[in-house]
């Protein structure tokens, strides 16, 4: 009897082991099975956060195709061919305004009001504000000030471009003044006003043909521009070009 109970005892004792095993491997599976739920929820979440970083990088995308879609539209709408001709006694400045103003913008009625306020300059496009074209060029209808606005906004940015370009080219930046007073105030303008460097020796009173002076700072300020624009904006032929 003593044997057998002895046996039972260790039994028990085995038994109790085991369970205590068969305990610790049901808890190291349930935190195995907690690790894998985890990583499921881990990785949905990842998933979610790609697509919706895949999201914002087409909305962001889309946003900079639009953005190159209107400067391209703004630069073609500069480029369009104006039937206006500059009247007698009319600045190029009020011309340009006025071309602006009634083929861009078209708020041609307008015009007049903007002449009596000696504000039919391009120059002054970019100072252009709500408070003055209500108050001073007598624009009532918001939203036509609105509108005028937009395109002053459009204007802005285009001569800021200018500018910007031009500023940091230290031969450039002190004839800003001169191209401004010639009303170049964006880059398109100084693609289309200057196409020769004779057009360039004229605006700037130089005489490129007899003065080796002034043909010699003609060269210097037109190669400069061409260091600056588009390659094909200032096509010298090769053999021209050697002879310079």
């Amino acid at each position: 009897y003593k044997s057998l109970n002895a046996q039972y005892v260790s039994l028990q004792q085995e038994n109790e082991s085991l369970q205590t095993q068969l305990n610790e491997m049901k808890t190291a599976l349930d935190a195995s099975h907690q690790q894998s739920r985890d990583y499921v929820d881990m990785n949905q979440q990842c998933e979610q956060q790609n697509r919706l970083l895949r999201q914002s990088i087409e909305e962001l995308q889309s946003e900079i195709a639009q953005q190159q879609k209107n400067d391209v539209d703004n630069e073609n709408e500069e480029k369009k061919d104006i039937s206006l001709s500059a009247e007698d006694g009319e600045t190029v400045c009020a011309f340009k305004f006025r071309t602006w103003l009634c083929c861009i913008v078209q708020y041609a009625q307008y015009l007049s009001a903007f002449v009596e306020c000696e504000y039919n300059d391009i120059r002054l496009v970019i100072e252009f504000d709500d408070d003055m074209l209500a108050n001073e060029v007598h624009i009532r209808k918001k939203l036509h000030r609105v509108l005028i606005l937009r395109h002053c906004q459009q204007f802005r940015r285009l001569h800021g471009d200018f500018v910007g370009t031009l500023s940091r080219h230290a031969m450039l930046k002190q004839y800003l003044s001169v191209f401004e007073s010639h009303a170049i105030l964006t880059l398109t303008d100084l693609r289309h006003e200057l196409k020769q460097k004779s057009q360039l020796a004229s605006m700037l009173n130089m005489d490129d043909d007899d003065d080796d002076d002034d043909h010699a700072l003609v060269n210097e300020v037109w190669h400069a521009l061409c260091a600056v624009m588009q390659p094909t904006v200032c096509r010298v032929p090769q053999q021209q070009q050697q002879q310079q």
